[in-house]
């Protein structure tokens, strides 16, 4: 058997290899195209140019974006990780009543345990990615949808919530003094209030910003959620896109098979992504309680729904395996600008009754009653008209907004008050009520709204 070889002759020129195209290069354009948050970039344009026209001016001062960005961070910290978690191809449903849950354990390690925040604050994150852990596992040893095991543990974690506050305070569902027990601290400083007060101060004797009248700024400083907000995007971008880990959260999203055949760690993946999103939970508990001082039954309520509704805007897919932190980023900002609804001073409240949440600015409408949206709950003012002519007002407030730190005690509260005239207050546990009571006697500044 002879073998015979074609020699390549002098000025033959042999075939180019075919380039493989999983390595080809592709235009900048393309790679934008392709990008997951585009469309919520795209979104985030229309809803800028839409309150741009229709709001009031006050929307986009720098009190106005700040007040849009504290409202952002709480709902965003969640939102973030719940990205991560639907890029790896699951859900978890009990964020929201796991900021209760992890409020309360948080409230009372500090109150009736006497933990220093120094313990108290890992004790909380310990509980939190043990309830993670335990979702994730029950998810992959029971091959359960992580829809349904995480719906489950949403009114497990609001039950004990109920239960627990109820059994340390004696009875209520408000469980307060915490920040009577933590006093000042560094850690108090990093998880709540107002970063860079200097600089505020600085601007404010610069003439860049107002004073109130005592010469203190109108604005105190960053809100340190929002530093929270921004740093954990950040970090969370780096993840997917710079490491390996990032690769293994979209390939366990994508296909878990083929990349548990690849050699990619599936069930290790998912149940660190439910410790996250249970981590993040925490984060805002902690957050919320040392801003508002109390652990509330109430706290977090839908929190789920947003999170989720924020990473879908921002171009995670339902089916897992796509989608990015600077994307649920930008949907968290959307979330932020549509209820600052304050400020959409002739749009009908009515308009966003589709927004969750936007049908408490509406209760009460037909019997005169005028709401105003108070962490969840309404605050209604019923007036005495038993006068046929209405007296010159003696006290007269418009869109007063009152926060503290992320909590939104007070939202858009706009009344007035003639001699004579008999004003009520109604309203739940904690809708307000002595807020809108200190405010108008001083106690409280306002954080933006005006008194006639």
């Amino acid at each position: 058997m002879t073998h015979t070889r074609e020699a390549v002759g002098v000025g033959q020129v042999q075939p180019a290899a075919k380039a493989d195209e999983r390595v080809r290069q592709v235009s900048a354009l393309t790679q934008l195209m392709r990008r997951p948050e585009l469309g919520a970039m795209a979104g985030l344009v229309f809803v800028v140019v839409f309150f741009a026209i229709t709001a009031r001016p006050g929307m986009f001062t720098l009190n106005g974006l700040l007040v849009i960005l504290d409202y952002a961070s709480t709902l965003g910290i969640a939102a973030i990780a719940a990205a991560l978690l639907m890029i790896g191809g699951e859900f978890d449903l009990s964020i929201g009543s796991m900021v209760a849950f992890t409020g309360l354990v948080f409230a009372t390690a500090v109150t009736a345990m006497g933990l220093p925040l120094i313990l108290a604050i890992p004790f909380t994150f310990v509980v939190a990615m043990a309830l993670g852990a335990l979702n994730g596992q029950l998810v992959i040893r029971t091959r359960l949808p992580s829809f349904i095991v995480t719906l489950a543990f949403l009114f497990i974690l609001s039950g004990a919530t109920l239960v627990g506050l109820k059994k340390v305070t004696g009875g209520n569902t408000q469980l307060s003094g915490v920040k009577d027990v933590v006093g000042d601290g560094v850690l108090v400083s990093i998880f709540s209030g107002k970063a860079f007060p200097g600089l505020f101060v600085w601007m404010a004797d610069k003439g860049w910003i107002a004073k109130f009248a005592d010469g203190t700024p109108s604005i105190k400083g960053v809100p340190v959620s929002i530093l929270w907000f921004v740093g954990l995007t950040v970090v969370a971008t780096w993840v997917l896109l710079r490491t390996r880990v990032g690769n293994w959260i979209f390939a366990a999203g994508g296909h878990p098979d083929a990349a548990r055949n690849s050699g990619v760690p599936v069930t290790r993946v998912k149940t660190g992504l439910f410790m996250l999103t249970a981590s993040a939970a925490a984060l805002t508990a902690i957050i919320t309680v040392l801003n508002t001082g109390s652990a509330d039954a109430k706290r977090g309520d839908l929190l789920e729904f947003k999170a989720i509704i924020a990473a879908v805007i921002g171009g995670c897919l339902l089916t897992g395996g796509y989608g990015s932190a600077i994307g649920a980023f930008i949907g968290a900002l959307i979330f932020g600008m549509v209820f600052d609804r304050p400020r959409l001073h002739h749009l009908r409240r009515r308009l966003f009754q589709g927004v969750p949440g936007g049908d408490a600015a509406d209760r009460g409408a037909a019997q005169q009653l005028h709401p105003q949206e108070s962490d969840g709950r309404a605050l209604t003012m019923a007036r005495d008209e038993a006068t046929t002519q209405k007296p010159a007002p003696i006290i007269e407030v418009r869109n007063i907004v009152k926060q503290f730190g992320s909590v939104i005690a007070l939202s858009g509260v706009s009344m007035s008050v003639g001699a004579g005239e008999v004003l009520c207050l109604l309203g739940d546990n904690g809708a307000g009520k002595s807020t809108l009571i200190k405010t108008l006697s001083g106690v409280h500044k306002p954080s933006s709204g005006d008194f006639l």
